[in-house]
């Protein structure tokens, strides 16, 4: 499956994070990688193996059709209000 988005960021610090976005059936799939020397960082995302000097981490979320509509709704409204699905 081809990412429908990609975006990637390169620090001047050399470490680089790509973020792609998959649209697959009603969900998005975000799908990110982190290239890191820096042990905090890479604790936050789960750093799975090491290469050279640099940490390779990758997170992944499933957001469904519905659960994005909620999120842009919650956005444009701009209260603090708790979104139910009933």
């Amino acid at each position: 499956m081809k990412a429908t988005i990609i975006i990637k960021q390169i620090y001047d610090d050399g470490e680089i994070h790509t973020l792609e976005l998959f649209q697959y059936r009603s969900a998005f799939v975000l799908h990110k990688h982190v290239l890191t020397e820096n042990n905090a960082i890479a604790g936050l995302y789960q750093k799975s193996r090491k290469f050279w000097t640099k940490w390779y981490c990758r997170q992944e979320l499933v957001i469904t059709k519905e659960e994005y509509c909620i999120l842009v709704n919650m956005y444009k409204d701009k209260s603090n209000k708790t979104y139910e699905n009933n």
